[in-house]
Formats: C-alpha cells, structure tokens, sequence
C-alpha cells in the first residue's frame, strides 16, 4: 500500500529490492484516486496492478486509521491474485521471498503473519486487558509482512472477522496510542484468535528481522527485534527474507531517526544495483548418452554461488530436483516442459528431417556430435535467445547474460569481488573467442560461401566454432534484434536443407553485424576466463 508520494516512492523503493530476488511475481499497488496524477507523472511500470481504493473503505477522522489501519483491514477486498503476501513500504528484501511463500503456504489458512504466541508486554503492556474481552489469548504480531490466501474455505469468515473487530475497536479494549489513531495489528490478531490461528515464530521463520545495520552480511542468517545490538541477534536456520527498517516514528530521537533511514538508503542502494544484471540458462534433459542428467544438476549448482539473479529454464521433474537445493539466494524457475517450448513447436520436425537425411549423414564433418544427432539439442541451444527474450519481458533489466547449464564444470572459482564489474560492460554485445587469428582469416567468407562449401565438400571450416555461445552479454535494447538475427540465420540453414548448432548461427550474425559486438579475445583457451573478464 501506498498513499501520497513520499510512501508511493518508499513502494517502488521495496519492490526494486524484490525484483532483485523474485523477479517473476507480479506486484501490485494499492492506493488512492487522489495520487492518480502522480502516477501518471512516473514510471510505475514495476508494478503489474495499481488498484485504487473506494473512500468509503478509509473514511475516518484521523488520518492514520484512515490510510494505515482502515484501508489495510479493507486490503483483502481489492487483492487482485488468490495469494497475497503484504509489505509495509520501509521494508528491504535481502533474500528470495520463495522462502516466505513456502512457509505461508504450508500453514493452510486463511491469513498468517510472523509472531509470538503471547506476549505480555505487547500492545503497550494491555495485551492481558484486550484478552479479557476476547475470551482467549492473542497473539502477539508484527503487521510489517501478511499472508492471505482467498482460496482458503475460511478467508471470508476471516475478513468478516476484521471488519466486525473494527467496528468494535474499543469494546475489545484496544489501545489508540499510536498516532492518536487504532493499530491494525491488534485487529488481525483478535482475528487469529477466533479462528486458532497461531503466528510463525520470528526465530524458526525468519520471514522478516528488524534494523538490522548495513555492514549486515547477507544472505543474514540472523532475526533481531532489537536493531543494532547484535548481542540480541539470534542465529536462524534459514535466512532473513525481509529487514524492516523503522524510520517514520515521530516519537523516535531525531538522531536516531537519521541513522535508520542512512541504512534503508543503503540498503537499498547496496540490492537494488544488483537488478541491473541478470542471468539466465536452461536445463533440459535431452537424453544425452556420452553425459549422465546427474552431470548437468551437478554442475549448474555451482551457479548457485554467483552473486546475481539467475533465472532457470526447467521442466517440471528438474524443478523438484533443484528447487530444494541449499542455495544462495538469487535463484528463480521458469518451468516450461520441453515440448512447450516456442522453438520447438516451430522447429522439431523441421530439425528432425535434416538430421535423418543420409545426404547430410554423409556430408557432416563430425557426425555423432550432438548436434548431428539430437534434434533436442538444437532446440536447446537455439533457443536461448528466446529465453532471453521471456526473460526481459518479465524483468527490464540493463544486461541479460546467458550461461550455458554445462558451462559451470570448467568453473573453478567464485568471484569473490563485486561481480560483474560494470565498468567492463558497454552498449554492445559482449562475446568471446579463443582463436584470434583463426577469426580474422574465416570472417573473409560470406555465409553463403561458408555454406555452399560445408554442403560440398569442405565442412571443416565450419567445423570450429570462432564465435562461442557458452556466455555471453547482452544489452536490454539489443535482446529482441539479436534474437532475430539468430532465428533467421537458423532459417538460412534449414534452406540449405543443412543445419548446424547456434554458434555457427552466431559467428555470422557477428561477421554481418560486428559494430554492434564487443569480442573478447580469449586467448587463454580458458572457459572460466570470461567470467573473470566482466
């Protein structure tokens, strides 16, 4: 939620830190008709809803009951997905939120946030008063992260629960300390207790922690309700998915004020550049017979441990086997059956004609490679320039780099330094070679040419690969182009009744176009290099 400026700036703020973990979820705002023409004045492209909110559900004499505790009781009328989490605007995300929705989910209710059981001295030391017109014990909660799930068979009992508690605030004995107005915490937990409903714990699921300092290291497998003092932080199994940062509170020392929102602005600033650089792959299993699947889901672990966010393209059988893995913390799926692939609905008969034609057995160089035999192979690599293609229409991110999901075995180290280093990166598509010479003598031919001399009797100089497809580079206004490029040099082969794998493709979109590329003599012969020159 988001009402006037300063708070829609604080919601965009937020979701840029989510995006940076969770890419692919949609966002939504919710806010008020009288911050249309603010709206319409930024880019609020970041969020895939903007609903605005009927004034009879905020209606009320102080302004803090209105737009903090009216319109968060009234949210559940205007979510526009079946699951919702909530996040109040001062929040920063620092881990992947696919945590948070696994223990939300795994609760089956209506409605859950992060707690305690009790606490006597919650709700300004009244708890105990409030408990006495309940019937039952409250629990005590934080109303910075909820969950809803409007399929549960009691969500509107639940809602109807919040609305009738609001409108009988101070018969529960119900404290107005805050901003002289209610607190919409104390409405959700009476509302827990008439359903038995009990919190996370803050310890077990550490959804969300509290002020934590910036020289925090992340992932942080820490939860604090108590700031700085890191003798308060308690160590946690799994990692803190959200840090609440309080700076808003009038009643707080200015001093202290000025520290808090130093560090949400550090924060911030310290996730958020990380959105400016995504990788993407793919892992399919295509029925290789030299390399074992376990090979594959072995090796692409090791992109677990880049520092970026990294989206996987999967079925849903490799899903299961990766998603549970213990891993770092910028990891999303897209899980997309192999034969729901766009390249291969286009594509797979066309492939398979060529590869089982006996001329073009008897013409290919190096028959047996994969990309001779297996018409799945060819679609993989083909196809990741669609991929980044869904990727950029999911997230507008400044650079897409592509890693192939075998790749990883010739990695033997992490960057430990930022990573990548954007003083290496340019408007132009970075790619890399090992054979300097060998590309300068082979760009003298035309494709044409190249192809007329594979298809007779000369494949060897198709038969290495200037051009490598493994990693590369791609700048957000070049994804579509590129793509293009690559799909119609595929279609130059098919009408050749020839067909070779995507860096063939690749080496003459480069030869026709090297303006528009920036290729990284590597010498070294060393896979791993490239990583280390970005």
């Amino acid at each position: 939620m988001g009402f006037g400026t300063k708070y829609i700036d604080e919601c965009i703020k937020m979701v840029e830190t989510l995006k940076v973990f969770d890419p692919t979820r949609p966002k939504a705002l919710l806010t008020h008709l009288k911050d249309k023409n603010y709206l319409d004045s930024i880019n609020t492209n970041i969020f895939n809803n903007i609903i605005f909110i009927e004034e009879d559900d905020i209606k009320d004499n102080n302004l803090h009951n209105s737009y903090c505790v009216r319109s968060r009781i009234h949210m559940p009328k205007y979510m526009p997905y079946d699951k919702v989490i909530s996040l109040d605007s001062d929040i920063v995300c620092l881990y992947n939120p696919q945590h948070a929705w696994d223990f939300f989910n795994n609760t089956n209710t209506p409605f859950m946030c992060c707690g305690y059981d009790y606490e006597k001295c919650w709700h300004w030391g009244c708890v105990d008063n409030v408990i006495s017109k309940v019937g039952k014990k409250i629990p005590s909660i934080h109303g910075g992260v909820l969950y809803f799930n409007k399929k549960h068979n009691d969500f509107n009992k639940f809602y109807d629960i919040l609305k009738n508690t609001l409108d009988n605030y101070d018969n529960y004995n119900c404290k107005r300390n805050f901003r002289g107005g209610m607190t919409d915490e104390v409405i959700f937990s009476i509302a827990m207790a008439k359903l038995n409903l009990l919190p996370l714990n803050y310890e077990k699921f550490p959804v969300v922690s509290f002020n934590l300092p910036i020289d925090t290291k992340l992932p942080a497998y820490i939860q604090s309700r108590e700031g700085e003092d890191t003798k308060k932080h308690i160590v946690t199994k799994y990692p803190t998915i959200f840090n609440h940062i309080f700076f808003h509170e009038k009643s707080m020392p200015k001093e202290r004020q000025i520290k808090l929102e130093s560090w949400y602005n550090a924060f911030h600033k310290k996730i958020s550049i990380l959105n400016k650089f995504i990788g993407v792959t793919a892992l399919y299993d295509i029925g290789r017979k030299d390399r074992n699947f376990d090979f594959y889901i072995n090796n692409i672990i090791k992109l677990f441990k880049f520092k970026i966010p990294l989206i996987i393209f999967c079925n849903k059988s490799t899903y299961k086997k990766l998603k549970d893995i213990n891993r770092e913390y910028y990891i999303q799926f897209i899980v997309q059956e192999f034969n729901e692939l766009n390249f291969y609905k286009k594509n797979y008969n066309n492939i398979k004609n060529i590869l089982d034609n006996e001329k073009y057995k008897k013409n290919v160089k190096h028959y047996g490679r994969p990309e001779t035999i297996y018409p799945e192979y060819n679609i993989i690599q083909y196809s990741k320039f669609n991929f980044l293609c869904e990727v950029k229409n999911i997230v507008n991110s400044q650079y897409y780099i592509w890693i192939d999901a075998g790749v990883p075995r010739f990695f033997d180290n992490i960057p430990k330094n930022e990573w990548p280093n954007y003083k290496k990166l340019n408007d132009k598509i970075i790619v890399q070679t090992f054979r300097e010479n060998e590309i300068k003598e082979k760009f003298k031919y035309n494709f044409n040419e190249i192809i007329n001399k594979i298809n007779l009797k000369n494949e060897s100089k198709m038969s290495r690969y200037l051009i490598i497809g493994t990693t590369f580079v791609v700048p957000n206004k070049d994804v579509l182009w590129f793509k293009k490029c690559i799909n119609d040099k595929f279609n130059e082969m098919l009408d050749y009744d020839f067909l070779n794998n995507e860096q063939v493709a690749l080496e003459f979109v480069v030869k026709e176009n090297i303006d528009k590329f920036d290729v990284k003599i590597n010498n070294s012969n060393n896979w791993y290099n490239f990583i280390e020159y970005i």
